[in-house]
């Protein structure tokens, strides 16, 4: 069956990944997971919710002989996740359930403290799992491995942080355990990873807090894997799967000019031939690498513009580029024949229609190839969270009542001078006036709210498929 995955051979223990996965993508994440656990004589079966609903997993786990179940959860699927994890735990008390992922590095306590969750790992989590499956028959008790916390009678056990593994000794990510259409996204990007972390501390963002837990214990979280093992993997997967254009997933692309120039030079030496493109900020961009980055065989970059107006960008963002240098890095992009693409929000703190505007009219000079527009959401343990409750903007009123919300549309912020409804309109407007058709996008703006996300859906699919 498409949606369950298995290593042909059999192993002694099985270990069950579930992937709340709504967008029909790769988990690079799971997808190490799975890697560690297969090169120590683990059987692993992923269930992905893209392809399957929550009673076939549930009746997966009670027709297999698995010993444990892990989740790695992000803020948006966390609900669905518990739901989840507490309906396997009515029918296989016996299995072992353990959270991993974002959301359980913001806020731990939170996630421990539920009933059907038995662990948590805090930070990552490759030899966290292989550590776990080798004391499987002894889990009462994990107080030897680092980055777990567990229960004992009832008293939460934090253990302490290990630190950080060499990236370049991991096995290459177990892509086969996927769907093979979850292996290039809709718009047929292979997503591959080079780096991990981020310099950056945007406000909006948890990367931050990887960056700190590591810090503590003297570990730098920001690592970049070896160019010649990134080239190596990249013609096995061009073997193997025949992608047609990569995505580098990695958190900045351009962090180190030196890295990138060194590793253009090896992908055009060893003729990968794949165009490539990844996310970047407007600062590291300048002719030089613009160039080289072309050369290679860079035919995208997509950029985080966020706001159009300095000053929001500035205060509650940490996003210290100037307009100026956006419109350059767009303009260079579209010299040198580059598709790039613009992610904005709408909805920050203290917003009016003047700063809207200013993203629109930034937009407008900026002419991306494809616009993204969406409502900022303060995700759990960010700093952009703190400064809606410190101002008293946010209404955590859906959190609460455990709704299923979309980062993408809805709205849990208030804003003293806007209305959600013209928020919403606005965030539909640009992303129809900016991706497919003024008259339509104008059309958008007299429709009753609970239309809209139908209408710029049903939009989207009459110019054929979305371009990010």
């Amino acid at each position: 069956m498409s949606w369950l995955r298995t290593n042909k051979v059999v192993f002694m223990t099985t270990v069950a990944l579930v992937y709340l996965n709504s967008s029909r993508t790769i988990h690079m994440g799971l997808a190490y997971i799975s890697a560690v656990l297969k090169k120590n004589g683990y059987n692993v079966v992923l269930f992905d919710t893209a392809f399957v609903g929550d009673k076939k997993i549930i009746r997966g786990v009670m027709d297999r002989d698995i010993r444990i179940v892990m989740f790695s959860v992000h803020s948006i699927v966390y609900n669905h996740a518990l739901e989840l994890c507490n309906r396997i735990k009515q029918v296989r008390p016996d299995v072992y359930t353990l959270f991993g992922g974002w959301h359980v590095l913001l806020s731990p306590d939170e996630v421990i403290g539920n009933d059907c969750v038995d662990m948590i790992c805090v930070g990552e989590g490759e030899d966290v799992v292989v550590d776990i499956m080798r004391n499987i028959d002894v889990l009462d008790d994990v107080s030897s491995i680092p980055n777990v916390w567990f229960k004992r009678n009832g008293v939460v056990i934090k253990n302490n942080i290990r630190p950080l593994g060499d990236i370049d000794e991991l096995p290459y990510p177990d892509r086969d355990i996927f769907d093979r259409r979850c292996l290039s996204d809709e718009n047929g990007l292979f997503h591959f990873l080079t780096m991990r972390g981020c310099p950056y501390n945007c406000s909006f963002c948890c990367n931050y807090k990887m960056v700190d837990l590591y810090k503590n214990i003297g570990c730098r979280y920001i690592r970049f894997r070896d160019i010649d093992k990134v080239i190596a993997e990249m013609k096995y997967v061009k073997d193997k799967y025949d992608p047609k254009e990569f995505f580098f997933t990695d958190e900045m692309f351009l962090t180190n000019p030196g890295r990138v120039k060194e590793f253009c030079v090896k992908y055009v030496e060893n003729d990968i031939g794949i165009p490539f493109g990844f996310m970047a900020r407007v600062e590291n961009v300048d002719e030089d690498i613009i160039k080289v980055l072309r050369d290679a065989g860079c035919c995208r970059i997509h950029f985080g513009v966020e706001s159009g107006n300095e000053e929001l960008r500035r205060r509650y963002l940490n996003r210290h580029m100037s307009n100026k240098q956006i419109i350059d890095a767009f303009d260079l992009c579209h010299r040198y024949g580059i598709f790039t693409a613009s992610f904005n929000m709408i909805g920050l703190p203290f917003e009016t229609r003047e700063t809207i505007m200013d993203t629109f009219d930034l937009n407008k000079r900026c002419k991306p190839t494809v616009f993204q527009m969406t409502i900022l959401y303060p995700f759990y343990g960010t700093k952009i969270r703190d400064v809606y409750k410190m101002n008293n903007l946010l209404d955590t009123s859906v959190e609460e009542q455990g709704r299923k919300t979309n980062y993408y549309s809805s709205c849990i912020t208030r804003n003293p001078v806007l209305s959600f409804s013209y928020i919403k309109h606005q965030q539909v407007f640009m992303n129809i006036f900016f991706n497919y058709s003024e008259l339509l996008a104008k059309i958008s703006l007299y429709l009753p709210v609970c239309f809209l996300d139908f209408y710029n859906r049903g939009v989207s699919k009459f110019f054929g498929v979305i371009k990010v």
